[in-house]
Parts: C-alpha cells; structure tokens; sequence
C-alpha cells in the first residue's frame, strides 16, 4: 500500500474508531490489547466476541494488529476496534462462518452510537440482496458521516461485485460513502470480482482476497482521518479516491473502478 510516507507523516490510526463486523476477534491475542472498544458486542447469540472462526481475527490483525517490531502489523496499528461478532451460532465451529443479516444491521447501529468513523464488512452474502431494515441502518450511519468498505467478492473476471454489496452501495441511503474493495496482485493484475455496475464506489488493494483488502481500504481511511481530522467522512473518502494509481484504461473503469489504493500519493 505505499504506506510509509504514512507513518513518517505520523499517521498510525490513534484515536480512530473502526468497526469490524465479521465473527469476532481472539480476545486472548496480545496484537489488540487495550484497543478493543468496550462497546463491542455479540449480536447474533454466540454468548461472547471470541472468535472461532478465525476470520473476524486475520481481518482485525490485516488492520490494526500492533506495531511491535515483530512480524508483520496492521496498516492502521493504534487505531480502536469495535468488534461486533455477527456468526450464526455454530456455523464457524463446523467450519464455514454463515451471517446473520439481522445481527449485521444491529451492528451497524451499535457502530454509529460507538462512535465509528469507519465499518468494515468481510463479508460475502451470496446472492441475496439488502432488505429494508439493512438499508435504514446503512442510512442512519452515512447521515452521521461514518464510511464503510465492503468486500467486493473473490470471483475470479466476475463482472460485477457480489450483488449484496453493490446493491448497498448503489443506493441512495449510501450516500456514496460506501466503498466496495476488490484485490490485485503485485503487478495490479485484477484477480477478483471486478468494479463492473459500481465502478464509482469501488478501489482494490494488494492481496489475495477481498476479505484482505477491505481492512486494507479501512485501514488507509483511518490513517487519513487521524491525519485530517476537520474532514468529514465523505471528504476523506474522496482524498482515498483521488489519490488512487489508475489500473486499465485511463480514470474510472468498469474493471479497476476508482483505481487502486496508494498511500504514498494520499499523504503528499
């Protein structure tokens, strides 16, 4: 992601809450302590936020594991995550994590009155499409100003992000705040679900899939609102935006979309 310029500038996420609405986080790992967010919860009935999945953890750790010298950190390493387990009870432990819509849109509320900048959504729903109850919670939170970043999908030349995720973003309660991430490789060569019908709201990250990157889009947001912090949501949003390295044919493409995210040209 070209993050030094970042962490030279000072960045580091501190003082940025982000949401991470997935299956949870390994309470016992020291990469998080002292910057989970006492108002994390459990919405879908697990009894606790500890993870068994694993796939709430690999994505917190891809955005703010601890800065500590050893092995890799997160791209935004101080920022506080609000974690919001959302697993169909049993699900993960017979090992494939299934979600619990209802349980995201008590989240996304949660999120807002927590006090998230940013909420960031691994999640791949299928081919279902958000109902009435997720869209006015996604219109609560991008009222009060908060981002979100959802994965696009892993489909390798899929023409279209995963239907959920662009439905969201497509429509109006999303206020053009929500932003879909899809993945290429080291030499941006889109590996999966492209930009298609969002090409508006869609960037795409280094890694090997959408569940990587969409942590990688928050992370970068995080940095940018510790570093700017008279800017509203939409403001640093656009500033990702307008400082992303063109991919495909010249601006806004039906494969790349916005481009793809280069922290070097967002922090001049």
């Amino acid at each position: 992601m070209n993050a030094l310029v970042a962490y030279q500038a000072g960045a580091t996420g501190l003082g940025v809450k982000v949401a991470i609405i997935d299956s949870g986080i390994d309470t016992s790992s020291s990469q998080f302590t002292g910057r989970i967010d006492p108002a994390s919860a459990d919405t879908a009935g697990n009894g606790s936020i500890n993870d068994v999945g694993g796939h709430g953890t690999a994505v917190a750790e891809v955005l703010a594991a601890r800065r500590d010298g050893n092995g890799s950190h997160g791209i935004a390493f101080d920022a506080t995550l609000i974690v919001f387990r959302t697993d169909i009870p049993g699900t993960c432990a017979a090992g494939d994590c299934i979600f619990s819509l209802s349980a995201i849109e008590d989240a996304i509320d949660r999120a807002r009155l927590a006090g998230a900048r940013i909420i960031n959504l691994s999640v791949i729903a299928g081919g279902l499409g958000p109902s009435p109850s997720m869209l006015e919670a996604v219109d609560r939170a991008t009222a009060a100003g908060l981002l979100f970043t959802i994965c696009a999908g892993n489909e390798p030349g899929g023409v279209n992000p995963q239907f959920w995720a662009s439905a969201i973003a497509l429509s109006p309660e999303a206020r053009g705040q929500v932003v879909l991430a899809g993945f290429v490789n080291g030499s941006d060569v889109m590996l999966g679900s492209r930009a298609g019908v969002a090409a508006a709201h869609y960037m795409a990250a280094t890694g090997n899939s959408c569940s990587e990157t969409t942590p990688m889009v928050a992370g970068a947001l995080a940095l940018l609102a510790q570093a700017n912090p008279g800017l509203t949501g939409p403001e640093l949003l656009a500033r990702l935006y307008a400082s992303a390295r063109d991919g495909g044919a010249p601006g806004q493409d039906a494969v790349y979309g916005r481009g793809i995210v280069d922290l070097t040209r967002a922090f001049p």
